[in-house]
């Protein structure tokens, strides 16, 4: 995480500026990214996070977090629609009708 800043005290507000701003603009995450987001936050549960559902990490089974998408627009612009369950950036919350795939 070499992007974070030297200054610990000021880490979990830049990391919580860092998810605003992908959550605001549909950006994705890299999956080192997310655990490094995830690792700062852990440290600083008071702090705001924005979107912190960015994180959510889940259980066995839960879907390749490698991308992230915060809308239906950002998985267009990416290339990526539709996007199927199980395919990375797929999200419950994108699939409408849940029926698996998402943002057709």
């Amino acid at each position: 995480a070499t992007w974070l800043p030297p200054n610990r005290e000021f880490r979990c507000e830049y990391v919580a500026r860092q998810i605003t701003v992908k959550s605001t603009y549909g950006l994705w995450l890299t999956l080192a990214e997310h655990d490094a987001m995830a690792r700062v936050l852990d440290t600083c549960p008071a702090q705001p996070a924005g979107n912190a559902s960015a994180l959510d990490t889940g259980g066995p089974g839960a879907p390749d977090t490698s991308a992230y998408y915060a809308s239906c627009a950002a998985v267009r612009a990416a290339g990526a629609a539709p996007i199927s369950s199980g395919q990375p950036g797929y999200s419950a919350t994108l699939d409408g009708d849940d029926d698996g795939s998402a943002c057709e």
